[in-house]
């Protein structure tokens, strides 16, 4: 017998909350290898009062792979049983894409979340022993951003700004390492993207150093 353990402490991707139970994956012959039919897995699971994977039947392989990009990241994908018996794991896309940032969890890939808006899914998708870890790297972010943001506003302010070329005299002159922002800020764009642009190609040293 086959079975998975679910608990909120054994959490990789997929949010069960609090649930917590023993769930009848499969059954096969511990001699020959060959699996029970699904509807004895039902059998079995329903006389024990164990729970059991939903089952659904697609018509090809196509019509599987065309489900994934509408699966949430909530929805692993699917066990599919070939007719020959063998098995295969398909997942969701969404649920492909968070397991790697999970699993590669780090500030680059904060900086990441950051930059797609994806911060608060993550938030709600990472288990609680890598939280202490992702709220350090959001604050570091949050308190970098924060303090650029207000250093171009301090520079802006001061510049002069009727003609673009004094502008440029003046911060070459008084703020150089702001340029890049200075001038988004003169054209009324958004900076943050840039910022988040400078923390992905800091260097890993700087990072460490920083932490």
């Amino acid at each position: 017998m086959l079975f998975e353990i679910i608990y909120p402490g054994n959490r990789v991707v997929v949010n069960y909350g609090d649930y917590q139970d023993l769930v009848l994956l499969a059954m096969r012959n511990r001699f020959t290898g060959e699996y029970a039919p699904f509807e004895q897995v039902v059998e079995f699971a329903d006389s024990f009062a164990f729970p059991y994977p939903k089952q659904f039947n697609f018509a090809d392989m196509g019509a599987i792979i065309a489900t994934t990009p509408t699966l949430s990241g909530n929805e692993e994908g699917y066990v599919i049983t070939l007719a020959d018996g063998s098995r295969w794991k398909i997942k969701g896309d969404r649920y492909r894409e968070l397991h790697k940032t999970i699993s590669g969890l780090s500030f680059r890939n904060t900086v990441r979340a950051f930059q797609n808006n994806t911060l608060d899914e993550l938030v709600g998708l990472i288990p609680d022993e890598f939280m202490g870890d992702l709220k350090r790297w959001i604050a570091r972010i949050e308190t970098y951003t924060a303090d650029i943001l207000a250093q171009v506003d301090t520079a802006y302010n001061a510049a002069p700004k009727e003609i673009r070329k004094d502008y440029a005299l003046y911060i070459q002159k008084e703020h150089k390492p702001l340029m890049p922002y200075m001038f988004k800020r003169l054209d009324g764009q958004p900076i943050e993207p840039l910022i988040y642009k400078v923390l992905l190609d800091m260097p890993e040293e700087q990072i460490r150093l920083s932490e």
